[in-house]
């Protein structure tokens, strides 16, 4: 083990500083130390008989991986080391520079020796229960449950788990402190997972096989031959009851123990023993998603569409809302619609549905997708043979999302290919074509002529899986609907997602004809489900929607002339979706990389701006800004200059100052009276350079300052029209792997949740809105909602008291 992970470090370091080469799989010293896969792990790729080795750029998020891996490689050698001796494995070049600190650690993290460890356990079990709660054995009582707390509140570990693990502590160590934090947490109706499985066994069933009903059968049979043991049977059905979140259950144990509806609600609680919430059906926290297999992307959809309300309750109501047996063809997006694809529609909705219904009445922390809706949402393929598919035994309808699926080798158990397409600007069309909104560029020309797009990398590369998987619910959704208006040609234009999703945009393209040398202005009305900004260092949300919808120059237009692209908004959505695109195309090396740049935005915004009735009057602060944003960018060009030169690695003011300290530090006393003068005129020189650089530095930034203010302000007197900031999604990792995450505000709490998977945590707003400069996770797709329709629109803790 060692030897690999010496040689793995020389090859990092070889990467970090340049000096890499191929190598050749054949290389008998090569295969005795490494094998064949572990160098794909740091970069490398196989060809033919050759590891190829990777370019890695100064700065860029493959360095800080590979300094991540070279860091966590030392501690492992270290660990190693320590255990075998260092003379077994001595200190290898390629780790001799990196120094890390483990002495004091202890007082860093205000851990007591005599109170964490006050005995070593070999109880594989015992030491395991420690663990759950992510402690040493021996921790202090004190210590287990500040940690109990603590992981029950961020819903760290399955509350179940960390019960069972609590009590296997206190049994052990006998601790009067734990006993008593035990009983407090029995007394409010918390359970262990051992509980459960002795409740059920306590009744002779599993959980799998027992219903509400029969549970109550079984316990009637228990107190029919059993009456003096009621208390105990009653005890083992609530576990059960708490355990599946039933409602059947808990009212039917307050008709055993006579409780009615004009009890006091502080009196049921005592008596029943059980969560309150589950006592009023009262939610107080969403519910979590369990992960079915690199799921997460889809599990934050799910969470994200269930707090929409009109998509929610048209879930719930579908038979209100879906398409008949007998309705005609249709369009959805220009793509024509048959019946065998309404009715794989139909059934997506039915199992969202079932998902919604379970996500309002459970009590439990967090309850799974079906794997068919997973399969659904993320292949949308055509079930040209559903009429079969239904006639077969359920077993053989649910896809196996374990197994990779031959037709389009997709699979759930290798993470997302790629998070966000790069944004593609390649379309070269010699029409007269108006760009689209989601391409910046038309998607049909006015006058249809056949466009040329240029050989891009292949589509595994660059799908984005997230965005994809939300394109194929709400077009899943729409097949289902019926519509409430259609054209002529059938496509369907108004049903709840346009309602909900959709707004509609007048884009105007300005071009001088390069036959007739005429002005030409032409404009083109569309609906559009999103906007979209890309990530760049520097700018906020604001900078990112002005230049989608301001004017924005289109080069190569027409053989080689200009045009000018303006887009405003006749009406926006009451959800407006915003895409923050990371993922982009270097075209130098032919790869895909994610952009981290921070992207402020706020709690509130305005769009005014871009409304199409205050297009003319807005139009001269429009070029203001835009005059000011190109004194903005070459202030910040200087300022770069002089503050960030990747060649001198130090600012040129400091560099000066540096260099004057070095020619003081080596001057020579034997200087001739000439030699001297010149030596006192190079300092003066440096001096002068040096505070003439720093000069231009404060006034750029100075400039720039006076600049963002100056734009920032700009429309301040158009705030009618404002939106609330309702979801943010993040994602966490590169290009091609990571995990997603979302944050969504309970506006009448003011109170940010976090879903991640089946963790579902309360969060401060700092949280959502802190700088992510520097850091692999970031907001990668934002969700405002109308002002003034909040209420109407998003409901995120359910008000509504679920149904039995």
């Amino acid at each position: 083990m060692a030897s690999t992970l010496t040689t793995v470090l020389v090859y990092i370091k070889d990467l970090l500083t340049g000096a890499s080469r191929n190598i050749n799989t054949h290389n008998p010293h090569f295969l005795a130390r490494i094998g064949l896969t572990l160098l794909e792990t740091i970069g490398f790729r196989m060809e033919e008989n050759y590891f190829i080795a990777p370019e890695i750029k100064s700065g860029s998020t493959e360095e800080e991986r590979l300094k991540q891996i070279q860091q966590e490689i030392v501690l492992v050698m270290d660990a190693l080391r320590s255990e075998l001796g260092a003379t077994s494995i001595p200190v290898n070049k390629a780790e001799a520079e990196i120094r890390f600190k483990t002495a004091d650690m202890a007082t860093l993290l205000g851990i007591i020796p005599t109170l964490e460890n006050r005995y070593k356990s070999s109880d594989g079990y015992l030491v395991g229960a420690y663990e759950k709660l992510g402690l040493t054995s021996g921790a202090s009582d004190t210590l287990v449950k500040w940690t109990y707390h603590k992981v029950m509140e961020e819903y760290a570990v399955d509350p179940y788990d960390a019960l069972d693990a609590l009590m296997v502590i206190a049994q052990a160590t006998k601790s009067d402190l734990l006993q008593t934090l035990i009983a407090c947490e029995r007394s409010q109706g918390k359970i262990a997972r051992s509980d459960i499985g002795d409740a059920y066994a306590y009744f002779g069933v599993t959980d799998d096989v027992a219903d509400d009903r029969l549970l109550i059968g079984l316990y009637q049979v228990k107190l029919s031959d059993e009456p003096l043991e009621k208390n105990l049977h009653q005890e083992k059905l609530k576990t059960i009851a708490i355990a599946r979140g039933s409602s059947e259950l808990i009212n039917f144990l307050k008709e055993e123990r006579g409780i009615t509806s004009a009890t006091n609600l502080q009196s049921v609680e005592d008596m029943m023993g059980v969560p309150a919430h589950m006592i009023n059906n009262v939610r107080h926290s969403p519910v979590g998603l369990n992960n079915i297999g690199n799921t997460c992307y889809f599990n934050s959809v799910l969470q994200y569409y269930f707090t929409i309300l009109p998509f929610r309750n048209a879930m719930i109501e579908n038979e209100l809302y879906v398409e008949d047996g007998t309705s005609e063809l249709k369009k959805i997006g220009g793509i024509e619609v048959d019946r065998s694809e309404v009715r794989r529609a139909k059934k997506f909705v039915e199992l969202l549905k079932e998902l919604f219904i379970k996500l309002q009445e459970t009590h439990e922390r967090a309850i799974s997708p079906e794997y068919e809706l997973a399969y659904m949402a993320l292949l949308n393929e055509k079930d040209e043979d559903s009429t079969e598919v239904e006639e077969k035994k359920d077993e053989d309808t649910l896809p196996d999302l374990k197994k990779e699926d031959e037709r389009t080798s997709f699979t759930l158990e290798i993470p997302p290919p790629i998070d966000s397409p790069p944004k593609y600007s390649d379309i070269v069309t010699d029409s007269e074509a108006i760009p689209s909104l989601d391409e910046k560029v038309l998607p049909e020309a006015v006058e249809p002529e056949v466009s040329k797009v240029k050989e891009r990398p292949s589509a595994d590369t660059m799908i984005d899986i997230f965005i994809e998987c939300m394109g194929n619910v709400m077009y899943l959704v729409e097949a289902a609907l019926k519509p409430l208006e259609t054209t002529e040609d059938g496509e369907q234009i108004d049903d709840m997602i346009r309602q909900v999703f959709y707004g509609k945009a007048r884009q105007i393209l300005s071009y001088c004809d390069n036959k007739t040398l005429e002005n030409v202005k032409k404009e083109m009305e569309e609906d559009f489900s999103h906007v979209i900004v890309d990530a760049s260092e520097g700018k906020d949300l604001y900078d990112g929607l002005d230049e989608y919808f301001f004017a924005d120059k289109v080069e190569e237009f027409q053989g080689g002339y200009e045009a000018t692209r303006e887009v405003t908004v006749k009406s926006f959505p009451p959800v407006l979706q915003i895409l923050v695109q990371r993922v982009q195309f270097d075209r130098a090396t032919a790869n895909v990389y994610k952009s981290n740049a921070f992207i402020q935005f706020d709690k509130v915004i305005y769009l005014d701006r871009y409304l199409d009735a205050n297009f003319e009057a807005l139009r001269e602060r429009r070029s203001e800004v835009a005059i000011w944003r190109s004194e903005l960018e070459k202030n910040k060009k200087q300022v770069s200059k002089f503050t960030k030169s990747k060649k001198l690695g130090i600012p040129v003011p400091d560099l000066l100052d540096e260099t004057r300290k070095m020619l003081n530090e080596f001057k020579l006393d034997a200087l001739s009276e000439e030699e001297q003068s010149q030596f006192d005129k190079s300092i003066r020189l440096l001096e002068k350079e040096a505070e003439e650089k720093r000069q231009l530095i404060q006034a750029g930034t100075e400039a720039i300052e006076q600049f963002r203010t100056s734009i920032r302000h700009q429309y301040d007197d158009y705030k009618q029209l404002a939106y609330k900031l309702h979801a943010v999604f993040m994602h966490q990792g590169q290009a091609n792997y990571g995990h997603y995450w979302i944050y969504i505000l309970d506006h009448d709490e003011n109170q940010w949740w976090k879903y991640n998977d089946s963790m579902v945590s309360k969060v401060n707003e700092s949280e959502i809105y802190h700088n992510t400069t520097g850091a692999t996770a970031n907001p990668y797709f934002l969700v405002y909602v109308d002002a003034n329709k909040v209420n109407e629109f998003v409901e995120t803790i359910v008000k509504n008291t679920p149904t039995a």
